[in-house]
């Protein structure tokens, strides 16, 4: 029984606010713009001119003739091209989603690991590459070091002219020869 309430109130709110929301679009269906021999008064629903000026008899309002093509006609061609490109949208989505790639529809690639032979390869050619740079790079380190040794080699023993030879306890003033210094 409370239920039976509740419908019927919601009923009679709806009933009773219904002219109200179709009167207030009604209000605002046409909208009328000044001109010299009267106004020109748009339909906003359906987009129609009328011609409205005042005779003999009143004021009364001739449709307008439509210098272009027929909007109708327009209307339905884009009507028409929204539908096609709604069902292309539809058709990329659903391609999309299932993961086909392409427009042949063929299938997605799988990724594969490479095979042990190919990994090989792949090592062989980098050490390739290292071999070659460390030749190079020795070859170049060859042409900037004017003795030319091997990198790995002690120096040599014998003193350059251009170089002092490094103090001793004996060759510090003030040393006793064979004796300790001060």
């Amino acid at each position: 029984m409370h239920r039976a309430i509740l419908r019927a109130g919601a009923i009679s709110l709806v009933a009773l606010t219904a002219p109200a929301v179709f009167a207030q679009s009604d209000s605002t269906r046409y909208t009328m713009a000044p001109t010299d021999d009267g106004f020109v008064r748009l339909d906003t629903v359906t987009g129609a001119m009328s011609l409205c000026s005042k005779g003999d008899a009143g004021w009364s309002c001739k449709p307008m003739e439509n210098s272009g093509k027929d909007p109708q006609s327009d209307i339905d061609k884009l009507k028409s091209e929204n539908a096609e490109l709604r069902a292309e949208l539809r058709r990329l989505e659903d391609e999309f989603i299932d993961g086909k790639r392409g427009l042949s529809g063929a299938p997605k690639p799988e990724f594969q690991l490479p095979s042990e032979e190919e990994v090989d390869q792949a090592v062989d050619y980098l050490e390739g590459m290292i071999k070659k740079f460390r030749e190079r790079f020795e070859h170049f380190g060859d042409k900037t070091q004017p003795d030319h040794r091997p990198p790995n080699s002690t120096p040599d023993p014998t003193p350059s002219p251009d170089s002092t030879p490094a103090p001793t306890p004996n060759s510090l003033p003030g040393a006793k020869p064979g004796g300790t210094p001060l």
